[in-house]
């Protein structure tokens, strides 16, 4: 019998956070001897001259693969992939989406009303129109239901996102720098939705002990760290190699997952699964996210900063640690891309 062909499709490079999961998917599928996954990072850069270019002129190779395949693969944002999406309609065949972000909501869910605002209209009704062409939206968790119901979306399943890099076992006795203080890393891009300032400003009025912030990633804003009784120090390390990023994260006391208060948009942030992938406990730090609060608190993998666990965090680090290895199994158990998952997104 003849295995189903799927095209896995990602806007940008294989080295962003999106190339990176639909890697591991391709590699996940091939693996399951269910069918062949072909990946094609399209690479779209900014500016909208090359976005507009890659949506209305798809290369010839690209319609290649859409003429190839059995099921079809996409992400959010899903304008990015119209020929995909049209081109499955037309051919009888069936395109999924995977919804990782609530675009183009998200661009100005923190800011007001603005002509900005307006001229995204556009945008916002092409991609609920293309998300509900879309044979099945796949969402990270039950958060997301409200999102794509607005949008008319009518079927979806629930996929959670999964590890892009190797397991490494938890290091139980960690939490005792030799400087006393407490060791936080945030990776990728500290944007406004993130509410790195926020974040700072809680740890500052609610823990003594100090901290010392690690911030990876190619910018962060100004930020201030005089803003309550506690003291931060933060350190900037850059940008930096996934593979030496994730030696030197699990050395940390823990990962920062961070959004801002007034975000009322359903997130699951792709760093939350390589934090516990390295071995390293989670802080959330963030409006109510009841899907993803569950999952940290119901594996025992994370913290939810409530202002008596933060003013103990080092203790309640500490006590997370203790039943750490468990924690990391049964978390990445509910993560990880196992036959059934696959078997579900073929059909």
């Amino acid at each position: 019998m003849t295995q189903k062909r799927v095209l896995i499709v990602n806007s940008t490079d294989s080295g962003t956070s999106s190339g990176q999961l639909l890697e591991q998917l391709g590699i996940a599928i091939n693996a399951s001897g269910q069918a062949t996954a072909q990946i094609l990072h399209l690479g779209v850069r900014k500016g909208w001259h090359r976005r507009l270019r890659a949506i209305l002129l798809p290369s010839l190779a690209r319609l290649r693969a859409i003429w190839s395949a059995d099921i079809i693969v996409v992400h959010t944002s899903v304008l990015f992939f119209a020929a995909e999406i049209l081109g499955a309609r037309l051919l009888g065949k069936r395109v999924k989406s995977i919804f990782w972000d609530s675009y183009p909501a998200s661009f100005t869910v923190l800011k007001p009303i603005s002509l900005r605002t307006r001229l995204l209209c556009p945008y916002r009704l092409c991609e609920a129109e293309l998300l509900r062409l879309c044979h099945q939206v796949l969402l990270p968790n039950s958060d997301y239901d409200r999102a794509v119901a607005s949008m008319g979306v009518m079927h979806t399943a629930y996929l959670p996102l999964w590890p892009t890099v190797a397991r490494t076992m938890p290091d139980r006795d960690q939490c005792r720098h030799s400087d006393g203080a407490i060791h936080v890393a945030f990776t990728g891009a500290a944007n406004p939705i993130r509410g790195l300032q926020n974040a700072i400003n809680i740890l500052l009025q609610h823990t003594q002990t100090p901290i010392v912030l690690h911030l990876y990633g190619r910018q962060f804003p100004q930020l201030e760290t005089d803003r309550g009784p506690g003291k931060i120090t933060i350190r900037h390390h850059g940008f930096v190699a996934p593979d030496i990023l994730a030696t030197q994260i699990s050395k940390m006391d823990a990962g920062l997952v961070s959004l801002h208060p007034e975000f009322d948009l359903p997130a699951f942030p792709s760093k939350i699964v390589s934090y516990i992938s390295t071995g390293l406990p989670i802080l959330y730090v963030g409006p109510q996210q009841p899907a993803l609060q569950h999952f940290l608190e119901s594996t025992n993998i994370g913290l939810v900063a409530r202002s008596e666990i933060v003013a103990n965090l080092g203790a309640a680090l500490l006590a997370i640690r203790q039943t750490l290895i468990p924690a990391q199994a049964k978390a990445l158990n509910e993560l990880d891309l196992t036959e059934e998952k696959i078997a579900r997104l073929l059909q």
